[in-house]
């Protein structure tokens, strides 16, 4: 999956990957799905971020801009995206972490035979 620093871009099948993972924006109480989210690098490509699983979230447009401005820490944790705020949020600064998404209930149906 992962690609290093071969390619700032995050390719199709990391982005799958991302998308099973984080459900759509993985920003606590966000609800986007993810056609409206951007796959963002954790430790900015620019710093010598990776282009791998461990360091991208997908998040909506709000969310990525907002975890632009100071303060903000974003980690994964147990393999799942971890949002710590400034402490003008919350003076704790307590990690905070979306549920994970919940399985469709198409993906629970048994197949039937149709036919004759």
């Amino acid at each position: 999956l992962d690609v290093g620093r071969a390619m700032r871009t995050v390719p199709a099948h990391l982005r799958r990957a991302v998308v099973v993972r984080d459900g759509g924006c993985a920003f606590p109480g966000c609800g986007r799905e993810p056609g409206w989210c951007e796959v963002h690098h954790i430790l900015e490509w620019e710093h010598g971020g990776r282009t791998d699983i461990d360091n991208v979230v997908m998040l909506c447009r709000f969310h990525h801009r907002l975890l632009h401005h100071p303060g903000w820490i974003v980690r994964i944790r147990d393999g799942q995206p971890e949002f710590i705020p400034p402490k003008w949020v919350d003076s704790q600064q307590i990690p905070r972490r979306r549920p994970p998404p919940t399985p469709r209930v198409a993906d629970a149906r048994p197949l039937v035979a149709v036919g004759g």
